[in-house]
């Protein structure tokens, strides 16, 4: 885990944040919060960050992929302690036998555009692991449930959209 370049940041920030993109489109994204620091790194046309939370020492704390749009974190998280020892790692892909992966093909197949800036991506492991898909059509938010082991349709509702 890298730490965070406080110096840098402290001269670089606005009201405890700043932004940029880098060369190869990527933007960053930096800010303080009472507990320390955080960068999200968001490469051009992609649905994920690189989410990383930092003690006020500098330290890293957290690391790990976070989606965009929704509530999930993929892959393998680390977290460290204050002196930047690794604590553990989690896993947030288990115990989905259906992943990530096999989602993004559902979607395509049934033409779900996940770049579209109503669609929204939720997994939950509690009671059992399920994928929630929200997105727009005809005229309302449809919400599809995806068991998250066999990728079978649990529920499909049509929602008026809140505005």
């Amino acid at each position: 885990m890298e730490r965070f370049n406080i110096e840098d940041f402290n001269q670089h920030s606005e009201n405890g944040s700043r932004r940029w993109t880098t060369a190869d489109s990527t933007v960053i994204e930096e800010h303080s919060y009472a507990a320390g620091y955080a960068r999200m790194e968001v490469p051009k046309n992609s649905l994920f960050q690189q989410y990383s939370l930092f003690y006020k020492n500098g330290n890293g704390k957290e690391q790990g992929l976070l989606f965009v749009r929704g509530n999930f974190q993929k892959g393998t998280w680390h977290y460290y302690d204050e002196s930047g020892r690794l604590e553990k790692t989690v896993d947030y892909d288990q115990p989905f036998g259906f992943t990530y992966e096999d989602l993004v093909k559902y979607c395509s197949s049934n033409n779900i555009d996940l770049h579209e800036s109503h669609t929204f991506i939720d997994k939950r492991t509690a009671p059992q692991p399920e994928w929630d898909i929200t997105y727009l059509y005809n005229g309302k938010n449809r919400v599809v449930t995806l068991d998250g082991k066999t990728g079978k349709k649990l529920k499909e509702v049509d929602q008026d959209i809140i505005r």
